[in-house]
């Protein structure tokens, strides 16, 4: 007769955590889902390999200061992960160790000592990759949109540009989202991180790209997905970037520099920011704009302009100037010293 299994007080708060306080209460999305998840299978493969404790016998007990370290240095050291999946796995565990504070209080010191450990400094980009506007239109260029799927793809694509959508944003919206008025006061809505919503103007090509699309493609439901694959369901954050790969590709062949930058649906949205901060729009809209928290987040986007205005003056920098004749020569100083002879 096999052994009915009891899950530990570790694996029950864990269920609860996952299942029902942070996607229903803390309304946490479910790409973060996934990432805890990823992060506390990592956690238990850990510390079954490394320290002989099965994943159904790993409890509350073992969930300590020092065992989390030597998760987080093993991830670093053993794994080759970069500082900044580190932070994020520890992130997960902080906002668990929370939870537990709720629920199991005579542990409380246990767990105030893992949220006492701190998110490493890693060094962050000076600067951000992002395309000029040619660039920009030679990838909507190349779209082909006589053929089945690329109606779809100019608005997809147009439309990332033009609100600068997180790729997930852009896979979520669905037809209730986008309030088509008129050309000037028409916005979508876009929901990102931690469930917030933020309105943003559609721009009048967007907003005629929209409307047809909406008309040729018979969008009425509210709810229904504004962009689907061909099987009716709604893209995924993969399939928008494949998408967008092969048109990149292909704007390669009229536009080579594209050759040389990596494209992805994020690069989209840190040019748009770039254009927007080309064009003199003062960083606090485009901060609102983004649906940054911080300012000090959009500030990249200054430091990437500097940069750049640095490097093309650099280059004119090059150009060899005219030599001016010097003071010194020996023409002057000699019409000098008659002069002060003549004076005398």
């Amino acid at each position: 007769m096999s052994k009915h299994y009891i899950p530990s007080t570790f694996a029950k708060r864990l269920e609860e955590f996952l299942v029902d306080y942070a996607p229903q209460s803390e309304g946490i999305s479910g790409n973060t889902i996934a990432a805890y998840c990823s992060t506390f299978r990592q956690l238990l493969s850990f510390n079954e390999r490394q320290n002989n404790i099965p994943v159904e016998s790993y409890d509350l007990k073992h969930f300590t200061a020092d065992n989390v370290e030597s998760f987080l240095n093993w991830i670093e050291q053993d794994c080759g992960c970069k500082t900044v999946t580190r932070n994020q796995r520890l992130a997960a565990l902080h906002a668990f160790c929370k939870y537990l504070q709720r629920k199991e209080t005579k542990h409380l010191s246990q767990f105030q000592q893992i949220l006492a450990i701190k998110s490493k400094r890693h060094p962050t980009k000076a600067v951000v990759d992002y395309l000029t506007v040619e660039e920009t239109a030679a990838i909507t260029n190349a779209i082909d949109i006589t053929a089945a799927q690329g109606v779809r793809d100019i608005v997809l694509i147009s439309l990332m540009y033009d609100v600068a959508a997180r790729v997930q944003e852009l896979a979520d919206l669905t037809v209730g989202n986008i309030k088509l008025y008129a050309r000037d006061t028409s916005s979508v809505y876009l929901t990102g991180k931690w469930q917030k919503t933020r309105s943003v103007p559609l721009s009048t090509p967007s907003f005629e790209l929209l409307h047809q699309y909406v008309l040729l493609m018979g969008l009425t439901e509210k709810s229904a997905s504004l962009f689907v694959n061909r099987s009716g369901k709604k893209l995924t954050r993969h399939g928008i970037a494949l998408i967008l790969k092969k048109y990149t590709t292909r704007a390669e062949l009229k536009c080579p520099s594209l050759v040389a930058k990596t494209v992805t649906p994020h690069t989209l949205r840190h040019s748009k920011a770039m254009h927007l901060l080309q064009e003199g729009v003062d960083l606090i809209k485009i901060r609102d704009f983004l649906g940054h928290e911080s300012v000090s987040t959009t500030e990249i986007y200054a430091k990437t302009h500097d940069t750049d205005l640095r490097l093309a003056m650099s280059k004119l920098n090059e150009i060899t100037p005219p030599q001016l004749p010097s003071w010194r020569d020996p023409g002057i100083m000699a019409r000098l010293a008659s002069y002060s002879k003549k004076t005398k």
